[in-house]
């Protein structure tokens, strides 16, 4: 018996649940459900250069900041900091080799040592904010600002942190979560460094970074991990050491 056909009307079911599904996939996963679903990317690039003649202290500091991923982001209260560069001498080769073991033990890909000098960050020279608000994907904005040196200033230490979320900040309506919280910036005089703390809206910042208002936490704080993840709170940063010339 001769195999039969199939009818045209067997076959159209078929053809519309393949294109209702080629639309499914390319109309929402595609192009809102996957995107959704990737980790938010901010790329920060920065640079310091010589501004006026020979004898001139000033540099001219160049901050970038692109949205690398798929998802728009807000990018939230931000800090730059521009330090001396600050180098001892390295001791003796007994405490150098003692330096190289906790570094290679700590494991952490963004420092170095150095065997000839012992380096840190020192005076704070400048610092302020880039405040640059919602960046959609592939978007880029720019900081430029000319920046006073003390003289003899010989290296300068560049570092910025970038917080931000793919979600866009509203209120809580319930005051007492640490959803209501709101990010701040603050200079620890012992550490002599900027840190960020998180404390209610309504509050300017936190008295001190020593001693906080007790509705202010600090971010090593769990109340602060618990804001980042409740908020969706990521963070970019970049560290440069620049030569000035």
């Amino acid at each position: 018996m001769p195999l039969s056909r199939p009818s045209s009307n067997s076959i159209q079911p078929i053809v519309l649940l393949l294109t209702f599904l080629w639309a499914i996939y390319t109309f929402v996963w595609k192009e809102h459900l996957a995107p959704n679903l990737q980790e938010p990317k901010l790329e920060i690039s920065s640079a310091i250069e010589k501004a006026g003649g020979t004898s001139s202290t000033l540099v001219r500091l160049s901050i970038k900041a692109k949205n690398t991923g798929t998802r728009p982001i807000n990018l939230l209260a931000d800090n730059w900091a521009l330090s001396k560069l600050v180098r001892t001498k390295p001791g003796t080769e007994t405490e150098f080799l003692n330096r190289l073991d906790s570094f290679l033990a700590e494991g952490n890909d963004n420092a170095s040592i150095e065997r000839s000098s012992v380096i840190r960050a020192g005076a704070i020279l400048a610092t302020g904010s880039l405040e640059w608000g919602l960046l959609k994907p592939g978007e880029s904005s720019s900081f430029s600002k000319l920046i006073k040196l003390p003289k003899g200033t010989k290296e300068i230490y560049l570092s910025i942190t970038i917080p931000f979320s793919p979600r866009i900040q509203s209120p809580s309506p319930e005051p007492e979560t640490t959803s209501k919280l709101s990010l701040r910036w603050k200079y620890d005089r012992v550490d002599q460094l900027i840190k960020p703390f998180v404390c209610p809206s309504s509050q300017t910042e936190p008295r001190s970074a020593n001693k906080t208002s007790p509705s202010c936490f600090g971010h090593h704080s769990k109340n602060f991990a618990l804001w980042r993840k409740e908020n969706h709170i990521y963070v970019a940063s970049n560290h440069e050491s620049f030569a000035v010339q």
